[in-house]
């Protein structure tokens, strides 16, 4: 389904997501996928992974700039959204 009514938020909001994986024994980690930031006048995103001493981090940000977004401005939102939680950005490679 497409968003068809404006989307109200409390200003400032933040969306955070952080994911801590540990690497079993012999295992680690060889690529990390690149970091991704989007900004513009109404949201700001950031992803990325970690190395950690156990293994790996990813944590993602959202943060709404704004408290009201029109149904045009939620399309902007969605996709900075996506980019920073896209599949590419998954990926991460192991060795033994």
């Amino acid at each position: 389904g497409r968003r068809t009514n404006p989307v109200e938020t409390k200003p400032a909001r933040n969306y955070v997501y952080r994911c801590n994986i540990r690497l079993p024994e012999g295992l680690m980690v060889d690529i990390l996928p690149d970091s991704v930031a989007v900004r513009d006048s109404s949201v700001t995103a950031e992803g990325a992974w970690t190395r950690n001493a156990n293994g790996v981090t990813f944590a993602f940000t959202v943060r709404l700039l704004k408290a009201f977004y029109s149904v045009g401005e939620f399309t902007e939102l969605k996709a900075a959204a996506d980019a920073v939680t896209r599949p590419q950005l998954r990926d991460v490679y192991f060795l033994k």
